[in-house]
């Protein structure tokens, strides 16, 4: 089920390594983060790069993930055989196509749409 993209920005005490789910970036969180929500469904804490840049922009680069992903998932079927390998390789390529979906919908956004009720 789609949900509507949202951000809530909100304080952060605690420096807990976090990995950002539109980049893939390695993130120490910072006094102030924000955790991208997909509908009800948190799906993680932006990284400052993608936070800073336009949903349009994360979009451009989220796709690039997309297109390794594939090319990944190509090479693979190719060079890995066997059960324990088909699994991995499936879960990879169903990866590919979310960050694929969620990156066409974040490029019909003009800005990072806040959710209501979140500091800002």
């Amino acid at each position: 089920m789609v949900g509507r993209i949202e951000i809530e920005i909100f304080p952060c005490d605690e420096a807990t390594e976090s990995t950002c789910p539109l980049c893939g970036e390695t993130l120490l969180l910072s006094s102030r983060t924000g955790l991208l929500y997909d509908g009800d469904q948190p799906l993680g804490c932006m990284c400052a790069r993608c936070l800073e840049e336009t949903p349009h922009q994360v979009a451009a680069r989220l796709r690039k993930r997309v297109v390794d992903l594939y090319k990944f998932v190509r090479k693979a079927r190719h060079y890995l055989d066997g059960e324990p390998w088909g699994g991995c390789i499936e879960k990879v390529r169903r990866r590919a196509e979310h960050w694929d979906a969620l990156s066409g919908r974040l490029a019909c956004l003009q800005d990072w749409p806040i959710r209501e009720g979140a500091v800002v």
